[in-house]
């Protein structure tokens, strides 16, 4: 489930109309620095449609005027109890990691670019014939555009190339105030003040993973949302959802997996209180030896704002799956009707559920989304649980998957921050369960040196077989933004 199963209700609050009927557009000074940043509200609405929702998340923040490029390095060493991630083949290792990476950002008062790519070079202490430079890989890049006061275009596309499907097992770690709310695979993302703006601490490429979700560089030069997800916006902004849409996979042992999504939305505001909503979300993913799986998603829909706190959804969903495995290529279509429904509880609360049968070659079963998010002075909680059909890696075919995914972050004086998160899944009613812990903490030792650590179990019962794993990793990142 890299996209979101559903429309994300985060989309339905931008661009909202001023007293003016004009977009509003802020201005802001960030703190001791002085440089005046543009405000770009919407660009949390254009990514979200498309990019799933929450991967919007770091959007909400501003970006600064102009190009910012972020090289970073991270240094990381993992203890890893079952690098095959096999039943059989248990084989754990000491693994040291390098990993080089170059973000990038641009702001102007109606395009936004963000974007970051990490390449990995391993070295395992028993098993040398596994190391390797470039068998981790990943990119993603993030724009948006406000071609008139009205109407919101975004893109989101992401790339990742990992060794085992067993490295998208881990769950998301709690958000930390400063980055993107529940980015996966993350120990805590860099809070302003703390490490270099603009850098997360390691991306989705480290430590120990690259599993997909994981979202671009935090925005440069910019004073945080106090508290994540559920925490207080611009008007007509809507926090996004608390968990954002992860990878759904199957073991298959260590084989070499590719996945990669595109995403477009637009989104238009046909009175101040009715927007139309369209988007198109493509996943591919391969395993070596393996099944390639594709699925095209095509949303439309209207979301209404019925008052300052409750919106209302209704939409059209259309999938197509395709399954290459040897034999053929197979496909599988499924229709859904939504209707979702958004609540303001308090000024950082917020709980949203959408639900609607969807129809896929002559059954009908649920598809539902549902999620609930607090954010307190320093740190966030929220729950999310979805079900609907979806690509599974490692699997041929499309699977009916429940995810049930909680989490709490917590930032600590001088920038220090905890995370912790929990996740299970369950694919085709109990063929395979999978239950995973991450719990984290990062302290920056400079501006632009950060300091970590990270622990994450897994656990997967396939019936016939289970499969448990643990992984320790410490890491220092170092990044530097260089702003032109």
């Amino acid at each position: 489930m890299l996209h979101c199963p559903l429309v994300p209700l985060s989309s339905l609050g931008a661009p909202r109309a001023g007293r003016s009927g004009e977009t509003r557009m802020t201005t802001r000074r960030h703190a001791g620095s002085g440089q005046r940043l543009l405000g770009a509200p919407w660009l949390a609405a254009l990514l979200a449609l498309g990019a799933g929702g929450a991967r919007a998340a770091s959007a909400q923040q501003l970006v600064a005027p102009g190009w910012t490029f972020i090289p970073s390095l991270t240094l990381s060493e993992d203890y890893d109890s079952n690098i095959a991630n096999s039943e059989r083949d248990k084989r754990s290792d000491l693994i040291t990691r390098v990993t080089p990476g170059i973000g990038f950002t641009y702001g102007g008062p109606r395009f936004a670019l963000l974007g970051n790519y990490l390449v990995s070079g391993e070295w395992y202490a028993d098993n040398s014939d596994l190391s390797n430079v470039g068998d981790r890989q990943s990119a993603t890049l993030r724009a948006g555009y406000l071609p008139d006061p009205r109407t919101v275009l975004g893109l989101a596309v992401d790339f990742y190339l990992i060794p085992s499907t067993g490295d998208l097992f881990r769950p998301q770690t709690a958000p930390v105030p400063g980055g993107a709310p529940g980015e996966p695979n993350v120990p805590a993302t860099v809070p302003a003040g703390g490490a270099a703006p603009g850098t997360t601490a390691p991306g989705p490429a480290t430590p120990g993973t690259a599993a997909p979700g994981a979202g671009p560089p935090t925005l440069p030069g910019v004073t945080p949302t106090p508290a994540g997800p559920g925490a207080p916006t611009a008007p007509g902004n809507l926090p996004p959802p608390a968990i954002p849409p992860s990878v759904s996979a199957a073991s298959t042992g260590r084989r070499r997996t590719t996945v990669v999504t595109a995403s477009p939305s637009v989104t238009h505001r046909l009175a101040p209180d009715l927007s139309a909503l369209l988007g198109y979300t493509y996943t591919y993913s391969s395993v070596e030896s393996g099944s390639t799986d594709m699925s095209h998603e095509a949303t439309a829909g209207l979301a209404k704002d019925f008052t300052a706190l409750d919106q209302g959804l209704i939409a059209y969903r259309f999938r197509l799956f395709e399954t290459t495995d040897g034999g053929g290529t197979d496909h599988t279509t499924a229709h859904s009707v939504l209707l979702g429904y958004r609540r303001q509880l308090g000024p950082t609360t917020a709980a949203a559920i959408q639900v609607g049968p969807s129809f896929s070659e002559g059954t009908v079963e649920p598809d539902v989304d549902a999620y609930v998010t607090h954010g307190f002075r320093n740190g966030s909680v929220g729950l999310r649980f979805g079900r609907t059909q979806s690509i599974v890696v490692g699997r041929a075919g499309p699977q009916t998957v429940d995810r049930v995914v909680g989490f709490w972050g917590y930032q600590l004086p001088r920038g220090a921050a905890l995370g912790i998160s929990g996740g299970f899944t369950n694919i085709e009613d109990g063929t395979d369960r999978t239950y995973a812990v991450t719990a984290s903490a990062t302290y920056p030792l400079t501006a632009w040196a950060r300091v970590g650590a990270s622990y994450t179990f897994s656990y997967e019962d396939a019936g016939t077989f289970t499969i448990d794993r643990h992984v320790v990793t410490v890491f220092l990142t170092f990044a530097y933004p260089v702003r032109r």
